[in-house]
């Protein structure tokens, strides 16, 4: 079982998940995926390859950074000098870029040709030169408009096409039948009086998307910025995997919200529940978030306790492990019942059951709390974990971590750097999450 995720700040908005697990279900490939939280691409490539991930897409505002940081880069990557996929081998970091796969996607499942097509792509960032680059390549003429003139002259200057100031934008637009927009949706350049029912539109932010409501007002054709997310999702799909998907299908659950709502939730909300490791600071992380957020706290671990009269060790020597696990999960089922929103600590090893993982993915936003095993087993009190009893503490814990690494993936929203302090956890999940 192989695990992906994506990253990039913030990251927790990030539809991938949704994407990729979907496929994955139908191609019946053995791989999950999920959301790393990372404050640098540098920090991003050492979690994945301590996890032991097998690949990465990589979104604002990580990709010129992550190109940097590659042992190889192919033909697009190169020439944007952005990563947007990383593939981890044989202790290689290999990077792509499939941004220009997802904008000529876009435009060809709308049967839209862009060979001799005047274009206009605002923004001259990452997004924007993607956009460029697969518009020339398609056979268009495109003018970079950007807010800052010197960036749009020298982006064009590197993919041979022209560039023009911001103030003449409606000239430009008047002349172009074909816009990408590759600025934040907060970020509106256009006038709806600039456009008519003959423009075509994308737009890069899926998110916010000023732009398409400026497309409705003038019918204008709208390409939402999902399709661009799902083809470039797709061109890394076999990148990943060598295997291809057919869009129809994969394209419609991106309408879909947030997957607490299968119970009537939005994200806002749900509860947040700490996975990882023990060692990891669930607990530490979980009574500080919820003091943080002025929301209940609830550790399983003691929730057992209290439930028994008796403390975990002397469960486990009294009863064995499955005795604890039946009341840990009774402790979880709790969740479905709960009315108020709260803060969860579980216990490491309460997502190997599949019915305690669904349970934390529909009642609340799961965050996996990753360590290195040194550092994991440096916090944990000596006597008081019967998992790790006897000789070869480390050994014990990296064997228990690999057992559990595929359920902690597949349970989790959000995985966060947990070899930092406390405090620097806190900022970095509300941050993500809040």
């Amino acid at each position: 079982m192989e695990i992906y995720a994506v990253t990039g700040r913030p990251i927790s908005f990030s539809l991938s998940p949704q994407i990729y697990n979907l496929v994955f279900s139908r191609m019946r490939y053995p791989a999950v995926y999920t959301r790393l939280a990372a404050e640098t691409a540098a920090e991003a490539l050492q979690m994945a390859r301590e996890i032991g991930l097998r690949g990465l897409n990589v979104t604002a505002p990580f990709k010129e950074d992550m190109a940097r940081l590659m042992d190889r880069l192919d033909s697009a990557a190169g020439q944007l000098q952005a990563v947007n996929t990383v593939l981890l081998r044989k202790g290689k970091a290999l990077g792509f870029n499939t941004d220009p796969a997802g904008v000529q996607g876009g435009f060809s499942y709308h049967k839209i040709k862009l060979q001799g097509e005047n274009a206009l792509v605002i923004g001259a960032g990452g997004a924007g030169r993607a956009a460029a680059l697969a518009l020339l390549e398609a056979g268009a003429r495109v003018t970079l408009v950007n807010r800052t003139t010197s960036r749009a002259r020298a982006a064009a200057e590197e993919l041979g096409c022209t560039y023009c100031p911001l103030a003449k934008l409606p000239e430009v637009l008047s002349r172009s039948r074909i816009i990408v927009s590759a600025v934040s949706g907060n970020l509106d350049l256009l006038r709806p009086k600039w456009l008519d029912s003959g423009h075509i539109l994308l737009d890069a932010d899926y998110r916010d998307s000023t732009l398409a409501g400026h497309a409705r007002e003038k019918r204008c054709k709208f390409i939402p910025g999902t399709d661009w997310l799902l083809f470039q999702a797709l061109a890394a799909l076999k990148i990943f995997t060598g295997h291809e998907a057919a869009p129809h299908r994969i394209r419609l659950s991106l309408s879909r919200p947030y997957p607490g709502s299968a119970v009537g939730k939005t994200a806002s909300d749900l509860s947040f529940s700490l996975i990882g490791m023990m060692g990891a600071g669930k607990s530490t992380i979980g009574k500080k978030l919820g003091a943080a957020l002025a929301l209940p706290f609830l550790d399983t671990d003691r929730a057992v306790e209290q439930t028994v009269g008796q403390t975990i060790p002397s469960l486990f020597r009294d009863q064995g492990e499955r005795a604890f696990r039946r009341l840990e999960s009774q402790i979880i089922g709790r969740m479905r019942r709960e009315p108020r929103k709260m803060v969860y600590a579980l216990g490491g090893g309460a997502v190997g059951l599949e019915s305690n993982r669904k349970i934390m993915k529909t009642r609340s936003r799961v965050i996996w709390l990753w360590a290195n095993p040194r550092t994991l087993l440096s916090r944990v009190h000596k006597g008081g974990r019967p998992l790790l009893e006897g000789k070869d503490q480390l050994g014990k814990l990296r064997r228990i971590l690999a057992r559990r690494l595929i359920s902690y993936a597949a349970a989790s929203d959000l995985i966060v750097n947990a070899d930092t302090p406390p405090a620097k956890i806190i900022r970095k999940i509300l941050h993500e999450m809040c």
